[in-house]
């Protein structure tokens, strides 16, 4: 997504304050992200929470399917089915390393760095309205606690201030593998206890 790179440049070089990017990334599929996203409330909270050095964009990918690969007439083919990416996806998967949109919705946060930029991405739970929200807020944040912790060291390094705010959303990400395999265990105890 060359565009939405091109548009992070334009708004850094006119706005001092923006040291740092993020992209929610959705398909159609994603009912309660885009209800969420649709809500101005919503909006004005993510805003609130997310300061004044991070800028946030929302792109609506193409949604991209399993589909069971075809062979020759009269020849094997494979039995499993395969991930087709839309070719409209292609700029976008580019620009910021994602494998594929298999794992949607994502925020994905990104700095710029000259011509070029460091991104990583964030799961979204898009299992109710709330969980959506709660997961986007508690995401900005930590980045705005990451990137005021990089203001009141004085760095003004894209870089350093990026691995700053990668390594507060790596310490998300394992919270909630942490929080889900809690939840995945006490659904086990339940089921144990009924035997």
């Amino acid at each position: 997504m060359t565009w939405i790179l091109d548009l992070a440049r334009h708004r850094a070089a006119t706005d001092d304050s923006v040291q740092l990017f993020g992209v929610i990334v959705y398909t159609d599929a994603h009912a309660h992200l885009k209800k969420v996203l649709r809500d101005a409330d919503y909006w004005a909270s993510f805003d609130a929470s997310s300061g004044p050095r991070f800028a946030v964009y929302s792109i609506r990918a193409y949604a991209g399917g399993w589909v069971a690969p075809s062979g020759r007439p009269g020849s094997l083919a494979t039995m499993h089915e395969v991930w087709r990416e839309p070719p409209a996806n292609a700029e976008l998967v580019g620009a910021f390393a994602l494998d594929d949109t298999r794992d949607l919705p994502a925020l994905v946060v990104f700095a710029l760095d000259g011509d070029e930029h460091y991104s990583t991405s964030l799961l979204i739970d898009d299992s109710s309205i709330e969980s959506c929200y709660t997961s986007l807020k508690d995401a900005m944040i930590a980045i705005a606690s990451a990137l005021s912790k990089g203001a009141r060291e004085r760095s003004t390094d894209s870089r350093l201030i990026f691995r700053s705010v990668k390594s507060a959303l790596t310490v998300r990400r394992n919270w909630q593998r942490v929080r889900d395999g809690y939840k995945l265990l006490s659904e086990l105890k339940k089921w144990v206890s009924v035997f």
